[in-house]
């Protein structure tokens, strides 16, 4: 026990002599629709490598650079927003955004500088299924793995390849791949 208490002395009088603790100085702001905010229902928030905060609300998704709220996609009013995901950013800097409506998947792939996006529909892509995972790897391909189990590549985000079939059920992605563009599939309970 005088041990325990030896220790914890010591290391008290080494962060007393050569530090101390600062306070930590954070302001806080609610923003509201009155604000810019495109709907008071917010499901996802998402900040990216420059800082920019992507918001997944009820009515589409806003861009929000620390001053001014941006609308950047609207869907229609009464979407069930649990499946609106924001999946991450690319090697590029693309935002993925996955959404699934009527039983129709779509992926928006957003240029975060200039806001302009492209749809990729399930039937254009052809794999079928929800997108239950999405991951990057450093060399540029997008991987995807959907509800039927089954991971899919992509290289220039127009055509996919099927790379596993039938894997098993619980299945997700590591949130990246690997330097060697190999990917690694963890199960989940």
């Amino acid at each position: 026990m005088r041990l325990v208490v030896l220790v914890w002395s010591l290391l008290l009088a080494c962060f007393g002599a050569f530090g101390s603790v600062t306070e930590l100085n954070v302001e806080k702001r609610h923003y509201t629709v009155r604000d810019g905010l495109s709907h008071q229902h917010v499901f996802q928030v998402y900040q990216d490598r420059r800082g920019m905060m992507w918001i997944v609300t009820a009515v589409g998704l806003d861009a929000f650079d620390s001053h001014t709220f941006h609308s950047v996609i609207s869907w229609e009013s009464g979407t069930n927003n649990r499946h609106v995901r924001i999946r991450g950013e690319d090697q590029q800097g693309n935002l993925w955004i996955s959404y699934l409506r009527e039983g129709k998947h779509k992926l928006y792939r957003i240029n975060v500088k200039t806001r302009a996006f492209v749809i990729i529909t399930d039937k254009q892509a052809g794999w079928p299924g929800m997108i239950r995972d999405m991951s990057f790897d450093p060399s540029g391909n997008t991987y995807i793995l959907t509800s039927d189990n089954k991971a899919w590549v992509s290289r220039d985000w127009k055509t996919w390849s099927l790379i596993q079939d039938q894997l098993l059920p619980g299945l997700s992605f590591l949130s990246n791949a690997s330097q060697n563009g190999v990917i690694t599939v963890w199960k989940t309970n």
